[in-house]
């Protein structure tokens, strides 16, 4: 020991088992002063090992806590009572075991301080003298006898009116804590709300400088778009400039445009179909001008038949004036369905005289004779049946005419056994049903041949819309089937 000489260690002391006791060469100190400091008992519980402890320092006459190490020494060779080995630790040892290196700012706001593994505190440091309860140190005293550990044993611990952060190294026991008052952390968090207040501030600055821009960007072209809405008064189609936002009101305007451009299209054919319309109307009127001289005609021609007896000639000119009279039908769209089938069987009399044994006809109506149905419908049908079908034929020929009603519904199938419909030209009839009306129009506009049944589809679709179907299809081995279908919602509103 003579030579120990560590600037660390401002004592050390050393009592064998024969109550002999080493200290530096200037120590008083003899056994009965150190026996009565207890160092046994700091020790006890430690063989082997060696403790760290904080504890007043009676012996050198300090009269404060000082840290000391110490631990039993034995005889590795003999079973004797072991000595004691104690060293006691300066102040610049504790300096150097804590780095105060760059923690004044720290040291003015919270308290620090080392407590041993028996909850006794040895040193505080308190440059900032902030004021601590004694409760909190007791808690402190508590909690380093309690807990065991290496590293952080403690963090962010309420005690009291504190907060509390403790290390302890594993190898001494010691714990360092630090001990943070409430008061101290509000006035952090005060800065912390001082400067969150601020970025909200220039935040919300910032929103309300781009919701203006964004609302002026936005809601003027939209404002724009209603006043033009609201000027509409159905004269005028001026349309929108392109307002070149790169939003969703470029496309409200671009559909505004559009809708323009429709109702204008709209009012277009509007304007065609009144015009065909109002033809109509005219060529109807032209056609009832004194029908009742056609009548007369066709009577005086009949008598002169029967005066020179000529039967052929009296059936033709019979059939014809019935024909005739259920084709006029004083002017009427809608006729029952026997004034129909009457229609159609006088037409085929008539076709039959003109060439005979070229076919025969059969109809079958099982449905109500007054169900009101649109007039001349199977007339053309017929004929093209006729003309088209038996064109390579010069007997043998069948028409086929049946009508039910199945739950309000009105089906009515013609068929021929003459020659097949070809697949294209079926397929472009039935399409007649599937086209727009202005589509429709155009067809009866360039067709040579035909338009008759061109004719009876637009008049179908006309009066029924979209409760009526009519479609072509072929026969095996041979002729042709047309079916028509009127629904009884059409049937009804007819009625």
């Amino acid at each position: 020991f003579a030579y120990v000489d560590l600037p660390y260690i401002d004592e050390y002391m050393y009592a064998d088992n024969k109550r002999n006791l080493y200290t530096r060469f200037y120590s008083n100190m003899n056994y009965s002063q150190f026996e009565k400091e207890k160092f046994q008992d700091e020790l006890k519980g430690t063989y082997g090992q060696m403790r760290w402890f904080w504890k007043e320092d009676k012996t050198f006459n300090v009269g404060a806590k000082s840290l000391y190490i110490g631990r039993f020494v034995h005889s590795l060779e003999y079973a004797h009572k072991p000595g004691i080995l104690v060293f006691k630790m300066g102040d610049a040892f504790i300096n150097q075991a804590i780095d105060f290196q760059g923690s004044n700012e720290i040291l003015k706001k919270a308290v620090l301080g080392i407590a041993d593994d028996k909850g006794n505190i040895g040193q505080i440091w308190n440059k900032g003298n902030l004021k601590i309860n004694k409760n909190d140190l007791l808690a402190i005293e508590n909690f380093s006898k309690e807990e065991k550990g290496n590293g952080l044993v403690a963090t962010g611990v309420r005690i009291n009116n504190s907060v509390v952060f403790a290390y302890r190294d594993g190898s001494s026991g010691l714990v360092a804590f630090t001990i943070v008052p409430y008061s101290e952390i509000l006035q952090e968090v005060k800065g912390v709300i001082l400067v969150l207040l601020g970025i909200y501030f220039v935040v919300a600055l910032v929103g309300v400088i781009l919701s203006i821009y964004i609302s002026k960007r936005v809601t003027e072209p939209i404002t724009k778009v209603a006043l033009e809405m609201e000027d509409f008064n159905g004269s005028s189609f001026k349309k929108l400039p392109v307002l070149n936002t790169n939003t969703e009101v470029d496309q409200i305007g671009e559909s505004y445009n559009k809708m323009l451009d429709t109702i204008t299209d709209l009012l277009e054919r509007i304007k065609n179909r009144e015009k065909d319309l109002r033809i109509s109307e005219i060529n109807t009127l032209m056609s009832q001008i004194n029908p009742h001289f056609l009548y007369n005609t066709l009577d005086t021609i009949y008598m002169l038949a029967r005066i020179n007896n000529e039967p052929t000639t009296m059936k033709m000119i019979s059939e014809l004036s019935r024909y005739l009279r259920l084709t006029l039908s004083k002017g009427a769209r809608i006729v029952t369905l026997e004034e129909e089938i009457e229609n159609v069987k006088g037409y085929m009399e008539i076709i039959q005289i003109r060439n005979e044994n070229l076919f025969t006809y059969e109809v079958n109506c099982k449905a109500p004779m007054d169900t009101p149905i649109l007039k001349l419908i199977l007339q053309p049908i017929v004929e093209n049946c006729i003309k088209y079908g038996f064109s390579e034929i010069y007997t043998g020929g069948i028409i086929n005419i049946d009508i039910t009603k199945e739950v309000d519904i009105i089906k009515i199938i013609i068929t021929n056994n003459g020659k097949t419909i070809e697949k294209e030209q079926c397929e472009k009839i039935n399409h007649y049903m599937e086209i727009s009306m202005e589509d429709l129009r155009e067809c009866i506009h360039k067709q040579k041949n035909g338009y008759g049944l061109i004719n009876v589809v637009s008049r179908l679709r006309l009066t029924y819309g979209d409760k009526v179907s009519l479609k072509y299809s072929q026969l095996e081995p041979q002729g042709t089937k047309i079916e028509i279908l009127i629904y009884g919602e059409a049937i009804n509103n007819e009625k």
